[in-house]
């Protein structure tokens, strides 16, 4: 006889589980108790938040299964930051809250709250999630927790929230005798894709879409979000039959490598100008599991707009809904299917070409970010901060590219942060960068990089985090010190919130109010906080790359606080 926290954590290991991010309470402790009894390896974090944004690192790096367990009402509550990136960004991260008695539950419809910490899970989640259940009874759990995977794994993935009752948890059943059940391999389902059967592409989809790219004059090849789960290097592999010129939004970037000679780069507002002039001057765009979201897009001329325009267009998704009425205009064709389905037709039908085994690279430049995208701006409103023993930008990622660890894992907080650090970064040695790219919450890239190095693998985490967003991930500095070694953290100090004072400097010609010391935020002293928290730092204040070789090489220190100019403003690219 078992409970149902028991039946749980038997489903949870047999989808593959075996690490859970938590943050215990009342409401899920049976939960937690019988993870851990079956082998599953409990981490816990001071906050929810962090927990899932850990557990979304680690299925970013990893494309292992995790769940996020928290107990009830603001347990849950807590966790919804998380949730959201996860469902912006098509993580399928499992979240499991603790609920009270099934019949202390409320009827919202008429009543406030009547169970203590009772929230309602379903529908404070249910718009951002594949998948959204309340459970009142242990026979519920098993087809629960199956419909649950399905559903995060099936079209564009993305997270599940499961509200379980404190006696659904601890009722005791015999075993249910359910039918013999296959139970998904997560990492080959993410690598392949999976749709609904009736909804799959023929065969003749793949074969028109192919047949436009190798007859247009000038095509371009536009990825996105969906390349994120393929195998690695399988893109890769089949560009050098295509010989097509590669664009991509931020979220696709470890799709091909900075170094490849058909990669032109990022598009957007602050992406490569290389790659915005290619997307207008195409003669055929494919769109190939991108959702080119406002921020993606770039800044276009009354003259670029009506080229545009004239371009043909032709989609690859699984969710066609996204480009009704999409600010790209009139779309030739939208094939409903998957790109590793599509990437397998096109290999199998190109023939291999006597160039096959040829390296198609090219020379990158020593600074690859655009030099007028960071620019020294003076402002009045600067005269208080410090510019001594400052770093610039561009030294910061030449010295970066020079003593990265090779097959790093890097994960890039907000802001100037993470624009930078995707055109700066070389990529050239088997780095991977990761971010929330679309709901970008500071702080995330320190609790995150810390899942992915749960990982028992030879990747080293490295995060990139600015002082603003390291503030509010201070909860998540007992984790670090717990996993010496195993995280690496860039502390990019610029003395306050400056991709927010960017913003303040056009909209508000400069006026300020909470982004610096001086404008309202309280003083914080972080060499002081890390050092009480046991951790080793290096304060860079000299050669900078010489700083980062001994830092990289020397697993007792924890962080190096790398000063960069307070008066460096974030440009956009001008109109093309």
């Amino acid at each position: 006889m078992k409970t149902g926290a028991d039946f749980l954590a038997d489903e949870l290991f047999n989808f593959g589980v075996r690490v859970a991010f938590v943050f215990t309470g009342g409401a899920i402790s049976a939960i937690i108790d019988s993870a851990e009894d079956r082998g599953i390896k409990i981490i816990p974090y001071d906050n929810e938040l962090d927990a899932s944004y850990a557990a979304e690192g680690y299925v970013r790096a990893t494309l292992k299964p995790t769940v996020v367990l928290v107990t009830s009402g603001p347990g849950l509550t807590n966790t919804i930051t998380g949730i959201a990136g996860s469902w912006f960004d098509s993580i399928p991260v499992l979240f499991i809250s603790g609920q009270v008695k099934s019949h202390e539950k409320t009827n919202f419809d008429i009543c406030l709250q009547n169970g203590f910490q009772e929230t309602d899970v379903i529908r404070s989640t249910s718009h951002m999630t594949k998948y959204c259940k309340a459970v009142d009874h242990c026979s519920q759990i098993i087809p629960t927790v199956r419909d649950a995977f399905k559903s995060m794994l099936t079209g564009r993935p993305g997270p599940a929230v499961l509200d379980i009752t404190m006696d659904a948890q601890t009722q005791v059943m015999e075993n249910p005798n359910l039918e013999n059940y296959i139970y998904y391999d997560f990492k080959e389902i993410l690598n392949k894709g999976m749709h609904l059967d009736n909804t799959l592409s023929l065969k003749k989809d793949y074969e028109y879409l192919l047949k436009k790219m190798l007859e247009a004059k000038n095509p371009v090849i536009l990825i996105g979000g969906g390349m994120q789960w393929l195998p690695s290097g399988l893109f890769e592999n089949i560009v050098k039959k295509l010989k097509i010129k590669i664009i991509s939004t931020y979220t696709a970037v470890n799709a091909i490598r900075q170094d490849n000679l058909y990669y032109d780069g990022m598009i957007g507002p602050f992406g490569n100008p290389e790659a915005n002039k290619s997307l207008i001057e195409a003669s055929d765009l494919f769109v190939l599991g991108a959702r080119i979201p406002q921020r993606a897009f770039p800044l276009l001329t009354k003259e670029s707009k009506k080229k545009f325009q004239s371009v043909r267009k032709f989609v690859l998704t699984v969710d066609p809904s996204e480009f009704i009425n999409h600010k790209i205009g009139p779309i030739d064709k939208i094939v409903n299917g998957l790109i590793n389905d599509f990437i397998k037709y096109a290999d199998d039908t190109i023939p291999d070409s006597d160039d096959i085994d040829k390296v198609f690279k090219k020379e990158l430049s020593k600074n690859l970010i655009p030099i007028k995208m960071f620019q020294s701006i003076q402002s009045p409103s600067d005269n208080s901060l410090s510019t001594e023993n400052n770093y610039s930008i561009f030294q910061l990622f030449d010295s970066l590219n020079n003593t990265l660890p090779k097959n790093s894992d890097i994960f890039v907080d907000v802001g100037q942060n993470v624009c930078s650090s995707i055109l700066g970064l070389k990529r050239n040695r088997g780095e991977r960068i990761f971010s929330s790219w679309a709901n970008s919450p500071m702080g995330y890239s320190l609790p995150a990089s810390l899942g992915a190095a749960l990982d028992d693998n030879e990747r080293q985490s490295v995060c990139i985090i600015g002082d603003g967003g390291f503030r509010t991930a201070l909860s998540s500095l007992p984790n670090l010190r717990a996993m010496k070694g195993k995280v690496k953290i860039i502390l990019w100090d610029n003395q306050g919130y400056r991709t927010i004072v960017d913003h303040l400097e056009k909209m508000l010609s400069g006026r300020r109010k909470a982004v610096t010391v001086e404008s309202g935020i309280p003083y914080f002293p972080i060499k002081k906080v890390l050092i009480s928290s046991d951790l080793e730092l290096l304060d860079s204040k000299g050669n900078l790359e010489n700083d980062m070789k001994i830092f990289f090489s020397d697993d007792k220190i924890d962080v190096m606080i790398v000063h960069i100019d307070p008066s460096i403003r974030m440009i956009p690219n001008i109109a093309i």
